[in-house]
Protein backbone atom coordinates (compact mmCIF):
# COMPACT_ATOMS: atom_id res chain seq x y z
CA UNK A 1 0.00 0.00 0.00
CA UNK A 2 1.41 3.33 -1.07
CA UNK A 3 0.68 6.67 0.62
CA UNK A 4 -2.47 8.32 -0.74
CA UNK A 5 -2.23 9.94 -4.13
CA UNK A 6 -2.48 13.70 -4.25
CA UNK A 7 -6.05 14.93 -3.97
CA UNK A 8 -7.41 11.74 -2.39
CA UNK A 9 -9.51 12.50 0.69
CA UNK A 10 -8.84 10.86 4.03
CA UNK A 11 -12.25 9.19 3.90
CA UNK A 12 -11.51 7.64 0.50
CA UNK A 13 -8.05 6.58 1.57
CA UNK A 14 -9.36 5.06 4.81
CA UNK A 15 -11.67 2.85 2.78
CA UNK A 16 -8.79 1.76 0.55
CA UNK A 17 -6.65 0.81 3.54
CA UNK A 18 -9.56 -1.04 5.15
CA UNK A 19 -9.93 -3.15 2.02
CA UNK A 20 -6.24 -3.85 1.35
CA UNK A 21 -4.95 -4.16 4.94
CA UNK A 22 -7.97 -5.20 6.97
CA UNK A 23 -5.87 -7.16 9.48
CA UNK A 24 -3.58 -4.22 10.26
CA UNK A 25 -6.52 -1.83 10.49
CA UNK A 26 -8.21 -4.16 12.96
CA UNK A 27 -4.97 -4.34 14.97
CA UNK A 28 -4.64 -0.56 15.21
CA UNK A 29 -8.33 -0.03 15.98
CA UNK A 30 -8.18 -2.53 18.83
CA UNK A 31 -6.94 0.56 20.65
CA UNK A 32 -10.04 2.68 20.76
CA UNK A 33 -9.34 6.40 20.94
CA UNK A 34 -12.03 8.99 21.39
CA UNK A 35 -10.58 12.05 19.71
CA UNK A 36 -12.17 15.37 20.68
CA UNK A 37 -14.25 17.36 18.24
CA UNK A 38 -12.12 19.57 16.01
CA UNK A 39 -9.25 17.08 15.69
CA UNK A 40 -8.52 14.23 13.30
CA UNK A 41 -10.95 11.36 13.80
CA UNK A 42 -9.49 8.11 15.11
CA UNK A 43 -11.16 6.34 12.17
CA UNK A 44 -8.88 8.29 9.81
CA UNK A 45 -5.76 8.44 11.96
CA UNK A 46 -5.87 4.69 12.58
CA UNK A 47 -6.03 4.07 8.82
CA UNK A 48 -2.89 6.18 8.33
CA UNK A 49 -1.13 4.28 11.11
CA UNK A 50 -2.13 0.97 9.47
CA UNK A 51 -0.75 2.21 6.16
CA UNK A 52 2.61 2.98 7.79
CA UNK A 53 2.62 -0.43 9.49
CA UNK A 54 2.12 -1.97 6.05
CA UNK A 55 5.17 -0.08 4.72
CA UNK A 56 7.34 -1.49 7.52
CA UNK A 57 5.87 -4.96 7.09
CA UNK A 58 6.74 -4.88 3.37
CA UNK A 59 10.37 -4.14 4.21
CA UNK A 60 12.50 -1.06 4.62
CA UNK A 61 15.46 -0.10 2.48
CA UNK A 62 14.36 -0.85 -1.06
CA UNK A 63 12.13 2.16 -1.71
CA UNK A 64 13.10 5.41 -3.37
CA UNK A 65 10.77 7.33 -1.05
CA UNK A 66 13.05 7.70 1.98
CA UNK A 67 10.71 10.19 3.64
CA UNK A 68 7.85 7.67 3.73
CA UNK A 69 10.13 4.97 5.11
CA UNK A 70 11.36 7.20 7.95
CA UNK A 71 7.82 8.32 8.74
CA UNK A 72 6.65 4.68 8.66
CA UNK A 73 9.34 3.60 11.11
CA UNK A 74 8.49 6.37 13.55
CA UNK A 75 4.73 5.83 13.37
CA UNK A 76 5.26 2.09 13.79
CA UNK A 77 7.45 2.74 16.81
CA UNK A 78 4.75 4.98 18.27
CA UNK A 79 2.25 2.16 17.86
CA UNK A 80 4.47 -0.65 19.16
CA UNK A 81 5.55 1.40 22.19
CA UNK A 82 1.89 2.26 22.88
CA UNK A 83 3.02 5.87 23.17
CA UNK A 84 0.59 8.72 23.91
CA UNK A 85 -1.34 11.22 21.82
CA UNK A 86 -1.44 14.86 22.89
CA UNK A 87 -4.00 17.30 21.56
CA UNK A 88 -2.47 20.76 21.19
CA UNK A 89 -5.06 23.40 22.00
CA UNK A 90 -5.63 26.22 19.53
CA UNK A 91 -4.57 28.91 22.02
CA UNK A 92 -1.32 27.16 22.89
CA UNK A 93 -0.69 26.46 19.20
CA UNK A 94 -0.93 30.17 18.38
CA UNK A 95 1.30 31.03 21.33
CA UNK A 96 3.83 28.49 20.12
CA UNK A 97 3.78 29.92 16.60
CA UNK A 98 4.28 33.47 17.90
CA UNK A 99 6.93 32.56 20.45
CA UNK A 100 10.51 33.69 20.46
CA UNK A 101 12.93 30.79 20.07
CA UNK A 102 16.22 32.65 20.05
CA UNK A 103 17.47 30.66 23.06
CA UNK A 104 16.43 27.22 21.83
CA UNK A 105 20.07 26.07 21.89
CA UNK A 106 20.31 26.78 25.61
CA UNK A 107 17.10 24.86 26.25
CA UNK A 108 18.52 21.67 24.80
CA UNK A 109 21.79 21.83 26.71
CA UNK A 110 21.76 18.80 28.99
CA UNK A 111 18.35 17.77 27.66
CA UNK A 112 17.36 14.21 28.54
CA UNK A 113 14.36 12.73 26.72
CA UNK A 114 11.83 11.24 29.12
CA UNK A 115 9.41 10.35 26.34
CA UNK A 116 11.10 9.07 23.16
CA UNK A 117 7.98 9.00 20.96
CA UNK A 118 4.56 10.65 20.89
CA UNK A 119 1.94 12.10 18.54
CA UNK A 120 0.71 15.68 18.61
CA UNK A 121 -2.80 16.15 17.21
CA UNK A 122 -3.29 19.61 15.73
CA UNK A 123 -6.61 21.50 15.55
CA UNK A 124 -8.34 20.90 12.23
CA UNK A 125 -7.30 23.34 9.50
CA UNK A 126 -5.22 25.39 11.95
CA UNK A 127 -1.87 24.48 10.40
CA UNK A 128 -1.58 24.59 6.62
CA UNK A 129 1.36 24.07 4.30
CA UNK A 130 2.52 26.64 1.78
CA UNK A 131 0.51 24.71 -0.83
CA UNK A 132 -2.67 25.05 1.26
CA UNK A 133 -3.05 21.47 2.52
CA UNK A 134 -3.71 20.86 6.21
CA UNK A 135 -1.57 19.12 8.81
CA UNK A 136 -3.56 17.24 11.43
CA UNK A 137 -0.76 15.58 13.41
CA UNK A 138 2.99 15.45 13.97
CA UNK A 139 4.90 12.37 15.09
CA UNK A 140 7.87 13.24 17.33
CA UNK A 141 10.73 10.91 18.15
CA UNK A 142 13.94 11.55 20.10
CA UNK A 143 16.82 9.17 19.49
CA UNK A 144 19.80 9.14 21.91
CA UNK A 145 23.05 7.49 20.91
CA UNK A 146 23.77 6.36 24.46
CA UNK A 147 20.28 4.83 24.81
CA UNK A 148 19.61 3.03 21.50
CA UNK A 149 17.06 0.77 23.16
CA UNK A 150 14.63 3.71 23.27
CA UNK A 151 14.51 3.70 19.47
CA UNK A 152 14.03 -0.04 19.02
CA UNK A 153 10.59 -1.63 18.88
CA UNK A 154 9.29 -5.05 17.91
CA UNK A 155 5.95 -6.83 17.94
CA UNK A 156 3.11 -8.19 15.76
CA UNK A 157 5.70 -9.31 13.22
CA UNK A 158 6.98 -5.74 12.86
CA UNK A 159 10.45 -4.50 13.75
CA UNK A 160 11.86 -0.99 14.09
CA UNK A 161 15.68 -0.92 14.22
CA UNK A 162 17.92 1.71 15.74
CA UNK A 163 18.95 4.21 13.05
CA UNK A 164 22.45 5.64 13.24
CA UNK A 165 22.53 9.43 13.37
CA UNK A 166 24.91 12.34 13.72
CA UNK A 167 25.53 13.80 17.15
CA UNK A 168 24.58 12.38 20.55
CA UNK A 169 20.85 13.06 20.03
CA UNK A 170 18.53 13.33 17.06
CA UNK A 171 14.94 14.55 16.80
CA UNK A 172 12.76 13.10 14.04
CA UNK A 173 9.58 14.92 13.05
CA UNK A 174 7.13 13.46 10.55
CA UNK A 175 3.61 14.05 9.31
CA UNK A 176 1.31 13.58 6.35
CA UNK A 177 -0.79 16.39 4.99
CA UNK A 178 -4.39 16.24 3.82
CA UNK A 179 -3.42 15.39 0.24
CA UNK A 180 -1.10 12.50 1.11
CA UNK A 181 2.29 14.24 1.05
CA UNK A 182 4.69 12.93 3.70
CA UNK A 183 6.69 15.59 5.52
CA UNK A 184 9.77 14.76 7.59
CA UNK A 185 12.45 16.81 9.24
CA UNK A 186 15.54 15.87 11.19
CA UNK A 187 17.41 17.84 13.82
CA UNK A 188 20.64 16.85 15.48
CA UNK A 189 21.48 17.99 19.01
CA UNK A 190 25.20 18.24 19.73
CA UNK A 191 26.98 18.14 23.09
CA UNK A 192 26.45 21.87 23.66
CA UNK A 193 22.71 21.62 23.04
CA UNK A 194 22.96 23.26 19.63
CA UNK A 195 20.49 22.08 16.99
CA UNK A 196 21.23 21.78 13.32
CA UNK A 197 19.54 20.15 10.36
CA UNK A 198 20.81 16.70 9.58
CA UNK A 199 21.83 16.22 5.96
CA UNK A 200 21.82 12.45 6.12
CA UNK A 201 18.12 11.99 5.48
CA UNK A 202 17.15 14.87 3.24
CA UNK A 203 19.46 17.71 2.38
CA UNK A 204 18.19 21.28 1.76
CA UNK A 205 19.06 20.77 -1.92
CA UNK A 206 16.35 18.11 -2.09
CA UNK A 207 13.68 20.51 -0.83
CA UNK A 208 11.86 23.40 -2.44
CA UNK A 209 11.46 26.75 -0.68
CA UNK A 210 7.88 25.89 0.29
CA UNK A 211 8.93 22.51 1.68
CA UNK A 212 11.65 24.16 3.78
CA UNK A 213 9.07 26.63 5.10
CA UNK A 214 6.68 23.79 5.97
CA UNK A 215 9.48 21.86 7.70
CA UNK A 216 10.52 24.91 9.73
CA UNK A 217 6.95 25.49 10.91
CA UNK A 218 6.58 21.84 11.87
CA UNK A 219 9.88 22.03 13.78
CA UNK A 220 8.80 25.07 15.74
CA UNK A 221 5.54 23.45 16.84
CA UNK A 222 6.94 20.00 17.59
CA UNK A 223 10.08 21.16 19.39
CA UNK A 224 8.11 23.36 21.74
CA UNK A 225 5.72 20.51 22.50
CA UNK A 226 8.78 18.42 23.33
CA UNK A 227 10.10 21.15 25.62
CA UNK A 228 6.69 21.62 27.24
CA UNK A 229 6.48 17.93 28.14
CA UNK A 230 10.00 18.04 29.59
CA UNK A 231 9.91 21.35 31.46
CA UNK A 232 6.32 22.62 31.85
CA UNK A 233 4.09 19.93 33.37
CA UNK A 234 1.51 22.64 34.14
CA UNK A 235 0.68 22.65 30.42
CA UNK A 236 -0.17 18.94 30.49
CA UNK A 237 -3.83 18.27 31.20
CA UNK A 238 -4.95 14.66 31.57
CA UNK A 239 -8.66 15.44 31.72
CA UNK A 240 -10.65 13.97 28.86
CA UNK A 241 -13.06 16.88 28.50
CA UNK A 242 -12.62 19.68 26.00
CA UNK A 243 -13.02 22.25 28.76
CA UNK A 244 -10.52 23.04 31.48
CA UNK A 245 -13.34 22.74 34.01
CA UNK A 246 -14.55 19.18 34.52
CA UNK A 247 -18.28 18.62 34.23
CA UNK A 248 -20.25 16.15 36.30
CA UNK A 249 -22.07 13.69 33.99
CA UNK A 250 -25.80 13.41 34.45
CA UNK A 251 -27.32 10.11 35.48
CA UNK A 252 -28.94 9.88 32.04
CA UNK A 253 -25.62 9.94 30.20
CA UNK A 254 -24.17 6.65 29.06
CA UNK A 255 -21.14 5.36 30.89
CA UNK A 256 -17.93 5.61 28.89
CA UNK A 257 -16.51 2.34 27.61
CA UNK A 258 -13.62 1.61 30.01
CA UNK A 259 -11.49 0.37 27.10
CA UNK A 260 -11.82 3.67 25.22
CA UNK A 261 -8.83 5.97 25.49
CA UNK A 262 -8.75 9.74 25.49
CA UNK A 263 -5.73 11.73 24.34
CA UNK A 264 -4.04 14.02 26.80
CA UNK A 265 -4.06 17.78 26.35
CA UNK A 266 -1.31 20.34 25.96
CA UNK A 267 -2.96 23.62 26.83
CA UNK A 268 -2.74 26.49 29.32
CA UNK A 269 -4.59 25.73 32.52
CA UNK A 270 -7.70 27.84 33.12
CA UNK A 271 -6.16 29.82 35.95
CA UNK A 272 -3.15 30.63 33.79
CA UNK A 273 -5.02 31.44 30.61
CA UNK A 274 -6.87 34.49 31.97
CA UNK A 275 -5.08 37.67 31.04
CA UNK A 276 -4.40 40.17 33.78
CA UNK A 277 -6.69 43.16 33.49
CA UNK A 278 -5.16 46.40 32.36
CA UNK A 279 -4.25 48.32 35.49
CA UNK A 280 -3.30 51.51 33.73
CA UNK A 281 0.36 50.69 33.22
CA UNK A 282 2.21 51.10 29.98
CA UNK A 283 4.08 47.80 30.14
CA UNK A 284 2.72 45.34 27.57
CA UNK A 285 2.63 41.61 28.20
CA UNK A 286 5.72 39.94 26.73
CA UNK A 287 5.45 37.60 23.78
CA UNK A 288 5.33 33.93 24.74
CA UNK A 289 8.86 32.66 25.15
CA UNK A 290 11.04 30.15 26.92
CA UNK A 291 13.07 31.50 29.82
CA UNK A 292 16.38 29.69 29.90
CA UNK A 293 17.54 27.64 32.85
CA UNK A 294 19.41 29.77 35.37
CA UNK A 295 20.78 29.81 38.89
CA UNK A 296 19.26 31.79 41.72
CA UNK A 297 20.38 32.55 45.25
CA UNK A 298 17.60 31.89 47.74
CA UNK A 299 17.36 32.58 51.45
CA UNK A 300 17.63 29.53 53.75
CA UNK A 301 17.20 29.30 57.49
CA UNK A 302 16.38 32.23 59.78
CA UNK A 303 16.13 35.53 57.96
CA UNK A 304 18.42 37.27 60.45
CA UNK A 305 21.32 34.96 59.50
CA UNK A 306 20.94 35.94 55.84
CA UNK A 307 22.23 32.57 54.66
CA UNK A 308 21.68 31.76 51.02
CA UNK A 309 22.22 28.85 48.68
CA UNK A 310 22.32 28.58 44.92
CA UNK A 311 19.57 26.56 43.24
CA UNK A 312 19.07 25.77 39.58
CA UNK A 313 15.75 26.72 37.99
CA UNK A 314 14.91 24.85 34.82
CA UNK A 315 13.55 26.34 31.60
CA UNK A 316 10.14 27.96 32.01
CA UNK A 317 7.40 28.71 29.44
CA UNK A 318 6.37 32.32 29.96
CA UNK A 319 2.97 33.75 28.98
CA UNK A 320 1.54 30.55 27.44
CA UNK A 321 -1.91 32.01 26.84
CA UNK A 322 -0.84 34.99 24.73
Amino acid sequence: MEPPEEGLSLSSYSRMVEESHAELVELVRSRQYKMPKGYIAWHHLSALVAMYLAVVKAGIGHREDIATEIAALRMTQWFLKDAPIYCLSIDLLRAVENAELSNVFELFEGFEPSLPAFLVALPNNAVRTEEGSALSFVCVHVSARDRPELSIAEGYGLKVPYLEHEGPMHVHLSSMDSVGVTLISGLTVNQAGQLYDSGRILSPEDLSASEISDANRMKKIALQCLLALAYSPELLDDSGSSSSVAKTPSRHQKQKNPSTRSPRWLRPQFSRSVRLQDQGGSHASPRPHWRSAHEKRVLVGPREKNERKVIRIGPTWVNPSE
